[in-house]
C-alpha cells in the first residue's frame, strides 16, 4: 500500500504550488511552503520507492517531522495571522502527519511482528 507516500508526495507538491496560489502575509511563508513542500515530496517518493522495510520506515520518519514542520512553521516563523496560506499550511501540515505516521506504523508492524 504505497498510496500513503504517493499522496504526500502530491501533498508536498500541492504546498509548493500553493505558495505562489494563495497569499502570503511575508516572503517567509512562500520560502517555507517551497522548501518544505520539495522535501515532504523528495521524502515520500524515497519511501515509495524503498524496497526494505526499515529504510520505507524511516523515510517515513522524516516525512511524518516535516509535517509537524509544516504545521507549526507559521507560529514558529511568526506568519501565522489568519489568511488561506496559513490554513493551508496547518491542515496540510495535519494531513501529512496523519498518513506518514500510519504508515511509520504500518511498517513497525511489518518489522517487529
Amino acid at each position: 500500500m504505497k498510496w500513503t507516500s504517493w499522496t504526500n508526495v502530491a501533498l508536498g507538491l500541492w504546498l509548493v504550488a500553493a505558495a505562489f496560489a494563495l497569499p502570503h502575509a511575508s516572503g517567509t511563508g512562500v520560502i517555507e511552503d517551497v522548501i518544505a513542500g520539495l522535501l515532504i515530496s523528495m521524502a515520500a517518493l524515497w519511501a515509495a520507492r524503498a524496497f526494505r522495510a526499515r529504510v520505507s520506515a524511516a523515510a517515513h520518519l522524516v516525512v511524518l517531522f516535516l509535517g509537524l514542520w509544516t504545521a507549526a512553521a507559521p507560529v514558529v516563523l511568526s506568519y501565522g495571522r489568519r489568511s488561506p496560506s496559513v490554513i493551508n499550511d496547518v491542515v496540510v501540515g495535519l494531513g501529512v502527519m496523519a498518513l506518514a505516521g500510519w504508515s511509520v506504523w504500518r511498517e513497525a508492524r511489518q518489522i517487529f511482528g
